[in-house]
């Protein structure tokens, strides 16, 4: 009995671990995707005032012009996968906040209309996550982060 208790509590650990290592893999492509020329590039065309200049917002994402589509597809994509993680709980949400919240809220000002427009030409949920990675950055700013951290003052 004692031998299959401590078989259970190192099978357990074995999958804690797996889990860990799973994780930090998803961390470490996370960190990398955000610093990738292309996904720079397109955070910082999103950010230009002329971004989906002339096309109405009630069109959506497939309204856009290319490559102002592929913009916002690869920008929006990148922020919906963080609120994935930080909804289902696999990455803890001061990571996210900390490290990627300014940026998240302020591309979800910009696109927002155009999410919203997509949402009624597809009928779902589009992009539902990235909504709620920028209702948490609205509820809890990356300075109070920052501050609990003992980073700002």
């Amino acid at each position: 009995m004692i031998a299959l208790a401590v078989a259970v509590i190192a099978n357990q650990r074995s999958v804690q671990a797996a889990q860990a290592s799973s994780m930090l893999a998803a961390v470490s492509n996370i960190f990398t995707r955000r610093n990738e020329p292309t996904f720079v590039h397109a955070l910082n065309e999103i950010r230009a005032a002329d971004f989906g200049q002339g096309c109405d917002p009630a069109a959506g994402f497939t309204g856009l012009r290319q490559p102002a589509a592929e913009y916002a597809y690869l920008v929006s994509n990148f922020f919906d996968d963080l609120g994935k993680l930080i909804a289902h709980k696999i990455i803890k949400e001061d990571v996210v906040i900390g490290t990627y919240g300014q940026a998240g809220f302020n591309a979800w000002a910009i696109l927002k209309p155009y999410v919203e427009g997509q949402r009624v030409l597809n009928r779902s949920n589009f992009q539902i996550y990235f909504e709620h990675l920028a209702n948490r950055v609205a509820a809890r700013p990356p300075e109070t982060i920052h501050k609990k951290l003992g980073l700002l003052k």
